[in-house]
């Protein structure tokens, strides 16, 4: 039986809609392709899925095309085809899947003809013998679960939601959906997008992951093609002058020679792996995974050459957005805006401490901030000192039903607890938060009546509104009959005031202190408070910068289901700008916390504001929030 490349060679032929060089496919155009298609026919017995992780129009669509080919021609099955959105399933069905079956007659003779009544031939489904063809988009649980199929195609998996309709990962989905197959095959393809999120990136280092590598012109030394290798002079034009320096001869070779490179090259794999050599020259592991990266610099095509990159390059290293494109579109890696910031969680692993819930000497306040979930609350209580230096007290998860009164006299109770103190007293919680965004209204009807105790409830600004501060100038007369003052959070900015202190924690290692640092309760028991779960959550999110309209800004995007730590981490910050808008001063007052009974009820509230005289008429702000000196 033919290989994927095989029939390529011999059924596929291009039109002018597909490619610029229309006519009859040929694999040793881009031989780098050879061994991914092959992957993925009957012939492989040991792959299972090929993920390719390639730069922008170095064609890994036309390896996932291939594939479809081979698979309506000559080995037949149910088919699903996932792009990440319904306008891009559209173009895809429309201008790539129609024109391939138009322009081969094998999959002409094969697929059910085009009727304007016939289902059999849709904008989302192709019938042929012996299986069919269906087009699905990523951000669907119900379509990524339908019936099973033997093979699956996923394009653009960058583009893709982390979480699909409460349903979990979309790439859980669609492999349980081929699990019924002994046979089956999955392709995955994407240019990667941000470091953190990208899902080729993880679906890469989940098989062998495969480089290419190949001769030099001028000593045979095989090699990768290394950014840093190509040069050009400082002051010189790299459009023209930019070459390819081997790290063994130290020669220059130039762009046109990436044909005859290409053509001897050899995809091996940096994993840490035993492997074999095949009679074809085809390097086997045992992987059921065959993962590959290729930058552009590879390609053959002229609008891709050296000299084309490289003049990219040096117009992107003056504009954030004209880098993040460049790396992800050229280099064909994940970009990270806050590289070298934000410590991983496994790292922070090595900085828990035995606190046990005691309040250190040197604290000043605490905070408590609460999640709302279906069937939970989850609430994290931090106590603060001089510099916001910070430590872990306590984190209380409730499991419950929101809707019974039991759950919410539970949270009551959680923030009326008084944490033990080194000095031997007690200390209460002097401002709790808790997130309206879900069940607002039960939210709200358990925060009315808590101002007081400066128990309120709380909801994130728009990630655009980046001039926000952290804790708002004002709140927000919310719920019915307006019963109870909100909060709207800066939390982007808090977020971000977070992750910046990892970063310093991080730099500090463990056991420093000072202004900033954060302490986490733990021994490095499997049971501790901060255990990997902790810290996966608490660094749970990426930093991604916007641009829409000639405005910038950043917001944080999940990298997995649960990110509850690092919300609660971002509403204890704000629980503490608003003690400081109350002027609390950390280092100094430092009674005004610290009583062998909780003496909140005492203090006195905000007072009404002076009227400020409008244009318009005179008219009396409403009482305010932050004017209560400690």
């Amino acid at each position: 039986m033919l290989t994927v490349s095989e029939w390529a060679d011999k059924h596929r032929v291009l039109t002018t809609n597909e490619s610029g060089i229309p006519g009859q496919w040929s694999t040793d155009r881009t031989p780098y392709l050879r061994e991914p298609m092959d992957r993925l026919g009957v012939q492989d017995r040991v792959t299972r899925e090929v993920a390719l992780k390639f730069a922008s129009q170095v064609g890994k669509t036309e390896v996932t095309n291939n594939a479809l080919g081979y698979w309506i021609d000559c080995a037949p099955g149910p088919v699903m085809f996932v792009q990440p959105n319904l306008e891009m399933l559209k173009e895809w069905s429309r201008n790539r899947l129609d024109k391939m079956i138009e322009g081969s007659p094998n999959l002409r003779a094969r697929v059910t003809e085009k009727k304007s009544r016939d289902s059999a031939n849709t904008l989302t489904q192709k019938e042929f013998p012996g299986g069919n063809v269906v087009c699905r988009t990523a951000g669907s649980a119900a379509g990524l679960q339908s019936a099973p199929r033997r093979y699956v195609e996923g394009d653009e998996t960058d583009k893709w939601d982390v979480d699909v309709d409460g349903a979990g990962s979309p790439i859980m989905n669609i492999r349980q959906r081929t699990a019924s197959f002994s046979n089956s095959k999955i392709a995955w393809t994407s240019t990667p997008g941000i470091r953190g999120v990208s899902m080729i990136d993880k679906l890469y280092k989940e098989g062998d992951q495969r480089q290419y590598w190949v001769p030099c012109p001028r000593c045979g030394v095989y090699e990768l093609l290394e950014w840093s290798d190509f040069v050009w002079t400082a002051i010189g034009r790299p459009a023209i002058e930019a070459a390819w320096q081997c790290p063994t001869c130290h020669e220059l070779s130039e762009s046109h020679e990436i044909h005859e490179m290409n053509a001897r090259g050899v995809w091996v794999p940096s994993a840490d792996c035993a492997y074999s050599v095949s009679d074809t020259g085809t390097i086997d592991t045992d992987f059921k995974v065959k993962s590959y990266y290729l930058p552009g610099w590879y390609s053959p095509w002229p609008k891709s050459s050296w000299g084309a990159i490289a003049d990219e390059f040096v117009r992107a290293k003056g504009s954030p957005e004209d880098l993040t494109a460049w790396t992800n579109l050229r280099e064909g890696i994940s970009y990270d805006h806050d590289a070298g910031e934000k410590p991983d969680a496994e790292s922070l692993l090595k900085f828990v401490e035995p606190i046990g819930g005691v309040v250190p000497a040197q604290a000043i306040v605490l905070t408590a901030a609460t999640d709302i979930q279906g069937d939970r609350w989850e609430t994290k209580i931090k106590a603060w000192g001089p510099g916001e230096e910070s430590w872990i007290i306590d984190y209380v998860t409730h499991y419950g039903n929101p809707d019974d009164e039991a759950f919410w006299d539970k949270l009551d109770k959680a923030f009326a607890v008084k944490y033990p103190t080194q000095a031997g007293r007690v200390m209460p919680i002097s401002c709790a938060l808790v997130d309206a965004g879900y069940k607002t209204d039960r939210v709200y009807a358990f925060c009315a009546g808590k101002g007081k105790r400066r128990i309120w409830p709380i909801m994130g600004l728009s990630s655009m509104n980046t001039a926000a501060p952290i804790w708002p100038r004002r709140p927000v007369r919310a719920g019915k009959g307006k019963i109870v003052d909100r909060f709207d959070l800066n939390v982007g900015e808090a977020k971000s005031t977070v992750y910046a202190r990892l970063a310093i924690t991080a730099r500090a290692g463990p056991g420093a202190t000072g202004a900033g640092i954060m302490h986490f309760d733990g021994t490095g028991a499997d049971d501790d408070m901060c255990d990997g779960e902790y810290f996966a959550q608490l660094t749970a999110e990426v930093r991604v910068q916007r641009v829409r309209a000639g405005k910038r800004w950043f917001e944080f995007i999940k990298t997995r289901p649960r990110n509850e730590a690092l919300d609660l981490e971002g509403y204890n910050l704000a629980a503490l700008r608003a003690l400081q808008s109350m002027r609390l001063q950390l280092g100094a007052h430092s009674h005004a916390s610290v009583d062998e009974s909780d003496q909140r009820d005492q203090l006195t509230q905000p007072p009404k504001a002076q009227p400020v005289v409008r244009k318009r008429a005179p008219r009396t702000q409403r009482q305010g929030w932050g004017r209560t000196k400690w």
